[in-house]
């Protein structure tokens, strides 16, 4: 799954939400490390906190991950669908849709 920069950061925010046993867990734990950043993105990306606001030179490509249908099923409890934003209703439906 083509994940950018805005994406992989929602994801990484939302897996503190992650619940399930061993297995799942460690798909997760696997999926947040393929979510991080290479020494070379961080550099490229200049990420800017300021208050509650994540700016980033947006000089890096979207990052292929592997996305199984085990994690994608983990992943999706993730998002309550009664209560999705516009924000986030892309990166459902890229879940939902893949």
């Amino acid at each position: 799954m083509l994940l950018s920069v805005h994406s992989r950061l929602v994801l990484l925010g939302m897996a503190t939400k992650a619940e399930g046993n061993m297995i799942t867990l460690r798909l997760v734990r696997d999926f947040i490390r393929a979510l991080g950043w290479t020494e070379e993105e961080l550099a490229a990306l200049d990420f800017q906190q300021t208050d509650n606001q994540v700016k980033w030179t947006p000089a890096v490509e979207p990052k292929e991950i592997e996305v199984g249908p085990e994690l994608k099923k983990a992943v999706l409890k993730w998002f309550d669908p009664e209560k999705l934003t516009l924000e986030m209703l892309p990166l459902y439906e890229q879940f939902l849709g893949e």
